[in-house]
């Protein structure tokens, strides 16, 4: 991007956690220091942000100011409430709508605001505050994906459908952050400190995510079969297998990708409460 030329304003509709954190992690990256304009939906957020980055966000008075000076406009609203606040928005034609409700289709939201300009879907979590981690995007020729990238790691998906998958593999997050503190906890009943045993766990669990993340998709199949027969490894897995500790994530997983795909083409009538 040229230095003279003038760069475009982000808007956020909602300023829950996600919104909040990407507003974070365009203030806190090295990318384009785009201007960026918050809605007021939840005002004890939007404020502390303005505070956070008095140089960089303002809070609009609405809603509609929002969709009125953005160029971008990101939505992450209540799942309830996607309809009515499109429904109730006049968005600039040329504007370009990043929407966050995968169970939402590009075509829906088209005929919700009318606009020409550019729809797209992402997928990203808290992290991003951090300018790390990754973020699922469709289409992958959107034209906000060079300053999606200046944030986070891009993950390009080839439809709807794969964005719901994305959406559903976020759900692991809680699971996985219990499973690390029932690790915690079960150290520290054998004697851990539970700093001690904390920065043990957490330091564990990333050295394992970079070592598969630097192999690809077989490097996975390999270490996932990198035991010795007999091995602690070895008997851990089997005693998983054997009692459907794997099979029971993707379980769990199943019944909610069903209900975000049943709804990727229909419009979402629940009232806003």
């Amino acid at each position: 991007m040229l230095k003279n030329e003038k760069l475009p304003v982000l808007g956020f509709i909602g300023t829950g956690t996600i919104n909040a954190a990407l507003v974070r992690a365009f203030c806190r990256s090295e990318g384009p220091a785009c201007p960026i304009i918050v809605s007021p939906r939840n005002a004890e957020k939007a404020a502390a942000l303005q505070k956070e980055f008095s140089d960089r966000v303002r809070v609009a008075s609405s809603m509609q100011q929002v969709a009125n000076e953005a160029d971008h406009v990101f939505v992450a609203v209540l799942p309830q409430a996607v309809r009515e606040v499109y429904s109730s928005i006049r968005f600039r034609p040329d504007a370009s709508i990043i929407d966050l409700h995968p169970m939402i289709s590009i075509d829906q939201v088209r005929a919700w605001t009318g606009v020409r300009g550019e729809v797209a879907h992402i997928i990203p979590l808290a992290f991003v505050a951090d300018v790390w981690g990754p973020m699922a995007l469709y289409p992958g020729d959107a034209a906000i994906r060079p300053l999606l990238e200046s944030i986070s790691q891009v993950v390009v998906t080839d439809g709807s459908d794969q964005t719901g998958a994305g959406q559903i593999i976020t759900s692991l997050e809680a699971p996985f952050f219990t499973l690390m503190d029932r690790l915690v906890d079960w150290s520290a009943e054998h004697g851990w400190s539970r700093e001690a045993a904390c920065s043990y766990v957490t330091a564990f669990f990333r050295a394992m995510c970079d070592q598969a993340a630097a192999g690809g998709p077989d490097r996975l199949h390999e270490l996932a079969d990198e035991f010795t027969p007999g091995g602690y490894n070895w008997r851990v897995k089997c005693h998983l297998e054997k009692n459907q500790g794997f099979a029971m994530w993707i379980d769990a997983m199943e019944p909610l990708l069903d209900e975000v795909l049943s709804g990727l083409h229909s419009p979402l009538s629940t009232p806003l409460e």
